[in-house]
């Protein structure tokens, strides 16, 4: 998704990160996005919040000064504000880069995420295993099977951001 959003916006330097020290993923999370953010050259703001307060009280922070672009990992805090954060972050005409393709339908520039009913698909093949009796620490743990890129051209003429043509023709949905 880091590198989703340099092909998006080449100037991105600084990226502001929120992140749910209570989350479940929060570990994973964190060690993802630093490395990815080190391996890119960006500098990264890892913002910690642990409520909807707490939000709100960090928003005011983040503008084009402290940062060039925001991303928000798959924690359901963040996700359960996303609205919130991308209000701001369109106000600011900073890219938003989320974790869950829902969040690109709520103001979020784009994603690169994994298509939830193909998922469903994969384990109503799982589940058929095991009812035809396979054990489920016999099956082989399975990655996702498809990926959907998602743009909100919306959110990117709302922040003056020109999508390459190159970047739209991959796009497996785009929210005008």
């Amino acid at each position: 998704r880091l590198e989703l959003l340099r092909e998006l916006a080449r100037w991105v330097k600084r990226v502001a990160s929120f992140n749910d020290p209570g989350g479940v993923n929060y570990q994973a999370n964190l060690i993802e996005i630093r490395v990815g953010a080190k391996k890119l050259g960006f500098t990264l703001w890892d913002i910690e919040v642990r409520s909807r307060e707490e939000i709100e009280k960090v928003l005011p922070s983040i503008r084009a000064r402290t940062a060039d672009a925001v991303f928000t990992p798959p924690e359901s805090l963040i996700t359960q504000f996303i609205e919130l954060i991308a209000k701001h972050a369109i106000s600011e005409k900073l890219p938003l880069i989320t974790s869950l393709l829902a969040n690109v339908k709520k103001g979020c520039l784009a994603t690169y995420a994994a298509d939830y009913f193909a998922l469903g698909r994969q384990g109503a093949v799982l589940a058929d295993k095991i009812f035809k009796g396979a054990k489920p620490s016999d099956l082989p743990i399975e990655l996702p099977s498809k990926l959907k890129l998602v743009l909100n051209l919306k959110t990117a003429k709302a922040i003056g951001l020109k999508i390459p043509r190159e970047i739209l023709l991959r796009a497996d949905e785009v929210i005008e």
